[in-house]
């Protein structure tokens, strides 16, 4: 097994829930809104001889007209097609922000040959729930899409 992290970079999130790029080289954490927390986002890809598993999606930022995951899998020699499951640990939008990507208004997988892996009642409850922590169009793609 083969475990590599795709990291998104930093970022300062608050009570708002948006999440803002952070470089410690450019940026101080003093001058973010009082109670931003520092986090790192961290996908990872698990290689094993039977599967390439995603876990989490993280935040589905693009760098120009790609998503920085599949950057990040190419990076360590996969194609976004070679990933055959996709398991969330929760649907926080900072874990499944890139499960999909939009292109002239049609959504597409992120991993199209993959099976998304989801706890169903927390799928249930995070519909039923909106709030600044959950992408309500994702999590519609995500409970109506079949693989």
């Amino acid at each position: 097994m083969i475990i590599h992290p795709l990291s998104e970079g930093q970022f300062t999130v608050d009570q708002t829930k948006v999440f803002v790029p952070f470089d410690a080289s450019q940026h101080q954490l003093t001058a973010r809104p009082a109670g931003s927390l520092l986090v790192e986002i961290q996908p990872f890809v698990v290689i094993t001889s039977q599967d390439v598993i995603v876990l989490d999606a993280g935040l589905g930022y693009r760098i120009g007209d790609e998503l920085q995951l599949h950057r990040q899998l190419r990076a360590v020699g996969l194609q976004p097609e070679q990933v055959t499951k996709v398991i969330l640990s929760h649907l926080h939008k900072d874990h499944i922000g890139g499960i999909a990507y939009t292109d002239q208004s049609v959504v597409h997988p992120s991993f199209p040959q993959a099976h998304y892996y989801v706890q169903r009642e927390e799928l249930h409850y995070a519909l039923a729930t909106p709030t600044a922590s959950y992408l309500p169009a994702l999590l519609q793609w995500l409970s109506s899409y079949e693989r």
